[in-house]
């Protein structure tokens, strides 16, 4: 465990913790007013290599720069959070009376762009505010030539905010270079997505990360639009991903969906979800003809009108067409995990999709002494789903017999096992399930 530093900043009783990471200190600084700013650095003032400050006004941004130039000479990473409130002046851009050209990681909330004596040296930035003028935001992201990664937090240019472009759609041409970028993040609207990736020319291998804030209606594919409009998404993104997870990546977080390469590269992660009945959908369609082959879920709860929907007998919503292994992760209800099976299985051979005899289904259940009733529910629940396609059998099924941890996994292969016990609790169910399934294995 790192070793934590305090110091305080005297002012309106306000505390300021700095904690060291690795080699180095990062400060939080929270003035609320034009008091002299006096901080108990000594000896700590040199090791402090990142900066937060929550607001940038005129009251006190003096005091902050003259501790800046004096004191903390060693800054590499800078985060300027909010912007002043309604009727406070915002003081000039930092980099406009301080030296800053150290800086690689940036994460602003001002309207001023970083200039290019900055910008070239940045490795991070994340932009949060709007509006900026589309040329003056596309001149500094060019500028920034050893970018890593990029997000943008509604901060798209109005200009670039087009209206929708159709499906399959060529958008306007790329004005921004980025050929160092390993991650892009954008938090906005459907079209603002689509104006940036339009605009920005990205490396083949880049992660693309979106968070979709449109209003959720029935009739509107949000995400099968930006990933079917000419880019990098339809061109290079999306046929390079072989396996996809739908679900949770953190307790009580938000359902994600996640888009590996047959290496293990997370190459997509989309948040787009919603009590709504098509929300499902709405995620995987997209993926319909894809090279995907496999999927992992592990949804904890549907939503309440998608959990009364039958969706899983929806003809226009199919597994993507090559799909061959289903992976059904502990957490979820013993209920879920059956409409996953019946999706997955009555789909086989139809519009040349794998038939059941070519395919895996990977159930996940809680082996955890104690709890030897769940273990068989979960089991006989299987049994049962398995049965209503008596006139299919499944290639193969692999039982993964976990204990409780708490985590979160994407993949079974992640999963810590206990086959032993796991072998124990399956005693009972392994003749019956022989008869349904071509090949079971215990994990």
């Amino acid at each position: 465990m790192p070793h934590l530093a305090r110091g305080h900043i005297i002012h309106a009783g306000i505390l300021a913790c700095y904690a060291e990471e690795h080699d180095g200190l990062t400060a939080i600084f929270c003035i609320r007013s034009d008091t002299q700013v006096k901080l108990a650095l000594s000896p700590h003032h040199s090791r402090i290599t990142g900066l937060s400050i929550f607001s940038w006004t005129m009251c006190w941004s003096h005091p902050v720069v003259a501790l800046m130039q004096e004191k903390l000479l060693n800054l590499t990473a800078l985060r300027l959070l909010r912007r002043p409130s309604i009727g406070q002046p915002e003081a000039p851009a930092i980099w406009c009376l301080v030296d800053l050209s150290n800086i690689c990681v940036l994460q602003t909330a001002s309207t001023d762009l970083p200039p290019k004596n900055i910008a070239r040296n940045l490795k991070h930035l994340e932009l949060c505010s709007r509006p900026y003028r589309a040329g003056l935001f596309a001149s500094a992201l060019n500028h920034c030539s050893s970018l890593v990664s990029l997000k943008l937090m509604h901060a798209v240019p109005e200009e670039w905010r087009d209206s929708p472009i159709p499906a399959g759609g060529q958008g306007p041409s790329a004005v921004v270079s980025l050929p160092g970028l390993r991650t892009i993040s954008i938090c906005d609207v459907s079209v603002a997505i689509q104006g940036v990736l339009c605009r920005v020319s990205l490396p083949q291998v880049v992660k693309v990360q979106l968070y979709i804030t449109d209003p959720y209606t029935h009739d509107q594919p949000v995400l099968e639009q930006i990933l079917s409009t000419a880019t990098i998404l339809r061109s290079q993104t999306v046929p390079s991903i072989a396996r996809l997870y739908v679900g949770n990546t953190r307790p009580k977080g938000r359902v994600q969906l996640l888009g590996y390469t047959a290496e293990g590269q997370e190459r997509l992660v989309v948040s787009r979800w919603g009590d709504f009945e098509p929300a499902l959908a709405q995620l995987i369609r997209p993926f319909a003809h894809s090279a995907v082959t496999a999927l992992a879920i592990n949804l904890p709860h549907l939503p309440p009108k998608l959990d009364r929907t039958p969706w899983e007998q929806d003809d226009s919503f199919m597994p993507p067409v090559r799909l061959q292994r289903l992976e059904l992760l502990e957490g979820m209800s013993l209920k879920t995990k059956q409409r996953f099976v019946r999706w997955f299985l009555r789909s086989c051979g139809r519009e040349g999709r794998p038939l059941a005899e070519d395919r895996t289904l990977c159930w996940s259940f809680n082996v955890e002494r104690g709890r030897d009733r769940h273990s068989h529910g979960s089991l006989l629940g299987l049994e049962t789903v398995l049965a209503e396609f008596s006139e299919q059998r499944l290639g193969r099924l692999e039982l993964y017999g976990t204990p409780f941890t708490g985590q979160i996994f994407t993949n079974v292969a992640r999963v810590p096992t206990h086959p032993g016990r796991c072998a124990d609790v399956a005693e009972r169910h392994m003749a019956r399930l022989k008869e349904q399934v071509a090949h079971v294995v215990i994990l």
